[in-house]
């Protein structure tokens, strides 16, 4: 149960940083199926952005 608890406080981190460093333009889904389980982080693109 530790295991799965840990996942989930790794996602909800990686959900955060992604609000704090994009607001609501970013965003994370988590799908789970018999024997498969998917993410999809969608980003925005900025034409000529640099970091």
């Amino acid at each position: 149960m530790a295991h799965h608890q840990g996942n989930r406080m790794a996602v909800n981190n990686i959900r955060e940083r992604l609000q704090l460093h994009f607001d609501a333009e970013a965003s994370l889904e988590i799908r789970q199926t018999a024997g498969e389980y998917q993410v999809h982080i969608t980003l925005p693109y900025r034409q000529g952005a640099q970091s």
